[in-house]
């Protein structure tokens, strides 16, 4: 090699699961790191083996909400006509089913109960979704006995054997759904009038999502 020349090197990765279950690799080396010794026969350039350094980024799986099935509207202890839907990015195709989505309620109306999600065969109040072959995850909502506004979380898991050690390097954050569930909830309250068994019921702070015709 010629004093003050100049020699590209190429740094290749194998990757037995095809990137999974981190898709995007890069690396950064400096001249400093790398040695290289010339054969005495065939004319060849060999680096130093463990000479070599770098490191690997890796960056991690995300989601994203399907908009069709956010701000949905129902009545009360009805299900969405859409089940709430997630969609993942930077997952490899054969690294999908090491993922699960987390869908639970954040926020609901007061006094409400009874919402629940299904997924994968499953009833509960929360859920892990799986996701699919297609990059994707998905939960059923019923509403619960209350009108007003639920906000809906989902945020992507790891299975317990998920089998890598590869973690990302971005802080991932939970994607928020709205649900707006019609309807007025009153309750009757005594009017403080004495000598009379007389019930009167107040109205106040309802909040609730209008729907024009």
């Amino acid at each position: 090699m010629a004093a003050q020349s100049s020699t590209t090197f190429t740094l290749k990765y194998i990757m037995s699961d095809e990137g999974c279950p981190c898709q995007n690799y890069g690396a950064v080396l400096a001249t400093t790191d790398i040695m290289a010794t010339k054969k005495a026969t065939g004319g060849t350039v060999t680096s130093g083996g463990e000479t070599v350094k770098g490191f690997i980024e890796i960056k991690s799986g995300e989601i994203e909400i399907d908009e069709t099935t956010d701000k949905q509207a129902a009545k009360k202890q009805e299900k969405l006509s859409k089940p709430l839907k997630v969609k993942t990015k930077n997952i490899g195709e054969k690294c999908v089913g090491w993922y699960e989505v987390k869908f639970s309620v954040l926020d609901a109306p007061p006094g409400a109960s009874g919402h629940k999600f299904s997924a994968d065969g499953k009833v509960a109040n929360e859920i892990m979704a799986p996701v699919k072959t297609t990059k994707d995850a998905e939960a059923e909502f019923t509403t619960g006995n209350r009108g007003g506004t639920y906000k809906v979380t989902a945020s992507l898991k790891e299975k317990l054997d998920y089998p890598y050690t590869c973690k990302g390097y971005i802080v991932l954050f939970e994607k928020i759904f709205e649900v707006y569930v019609a309807g007025v909830d009153m309750s009757a309250k005594y009017d403080g009038t004495p000598n009379t068994d007389k019930v009167e019921t107040f109205i106040g702070n309802i909040p609730a999502q209008n729907e024009l015709t």
